[in-house]
């Protein structure tokens, strides 16, 4: 079905996830300015627009091929649920003119007749989001942030739990399992949920970073850094505390992936046979190219096992 461009709106479960025309705006922004973060902002701000002017270009082409997902909106209308950049293409290209007939035409039916829609029931949000947003490539701290803002429940759960004494990580790895995350970012994200639920200003400052692909890691690292009194964005940063950050980071990506590499064997037995093969090989070679700390691990480990 075909829905005007001012009947619809996004679905509230979308409010807070970055929309890629208003980050590119922000990192731009913040790539004029001083600070030790300008060059990074000045990167993203710029891999945004070429992924965002790449939307455009191919909608202007061929239109919409992929409808977007909706669901009725209680006020009237539609909610999006899945298609958002698609929505703010087709409005942008709406409001331009083509010398192309076939472009031309293009935005005219979005100005006239609407976008394409298919609707989904409201039970089925949760799940669309989730699935939709791994075609752009999120990061995982970013993909398990969503799962917490769309699960704001395992957040409250795990502080009701903590408060009387009880362990949350039953919470967490379920929600990890259904994002495809660790449950250590779901933990990161836990914390940031309540950090920002507790403290606007500091999300107003640094959720935006989560969906340019800041880990949550170093997001909560400038979190905790702002709420003492520090601004980390404008403090200089010595060369040796900007190698600590790296360091840091990498060890905790390191980790992300080993998790995801355990999450992936607990399907080997569903695998091919020359798919387990080609797995025993690559284990092969990454215990050949580890650290002598990582072999020893190893051996350790496998001499324990067959004690």
């Amino acid at each position: 079905m075909l829905i005007p461009i001012s009947d619809l709106v996004f679905h509230p479960a979308l409010s807070r996830v970055g929309l890629v025309p208003r980050l590119i705006a922000r990192e731009t922004a913040l790539g004029k300015a001083q600070g030790k973060s300008r060059a990074d902002h000045q990167a993203a701000a710029a891999s945004l627009t070429a992924e965002f002017t790449a939307t455009l270009e191919d909608i202007s082409r061929r239109g919409i091929i992929d409808p977007l997902k909706v669901t009725p909106n209680p006020k009237g209308g539609w909610c999006i649920v899945d298609g958002r950049h698609r929505y703010e293409a087709a409005l942008q290209l709406a409001t331009q003119q083509f010398a192309d007939p076939a472009q031309e035409a293009i935005a005219r039916a979005f100005e006239t007749a609407g976008v394409p829609c298919v609707e989904i029931p409201e039970s089925q949000v949760s799940a669309t989001i989730l699935s939709s947003v791994n075609r752009r490539h999120y990061s995982k701290g970013a993909l398990a942030y969503l799962a917490v803002l769309i699960c704001p429940e395992v957040a409250t759960e795990a502080t009701k739990r903590k408060k009387a004494g009880l362990p949350s990580a039953a919470a967490a790895e379920g929600l990890a399992a259904r994002a495809g995350v660790s449950p250590r970012l779901i933990d990161y994200a836990i914390r940031l949920y309540r950090t920002f639920a507790a403290r606007e200003d500091a999300r107003l400052r640094y959720e935006p970073g989560i969906w340019v692909g800041n880990s949550l890691e170093r997001v909560l690292g400038g979190v905790e850094s702002f709420l003492k009194g520090h601004d980390p964005e404008e403090a200089p940063e010595s060369e040796a505390a900007r190698d600590q950050r790296l360091a840091t980071e990498r060890a905790g990506k390191t980790v992300d992936r080993l998790d995801q590499l355990c999450t992936a064997f607990g399907y080997w037995e569903d695998m091919l046979p020359e798919g387990q093969t080609m797995i025993i090989e690559r284990v092969g070679l990454f215990v050949t190219e580890s650290p002598p700390e990582i072999r020893a691990a190893i051996a350790a480990t496998l001499t324990a096992l067959q004690a």
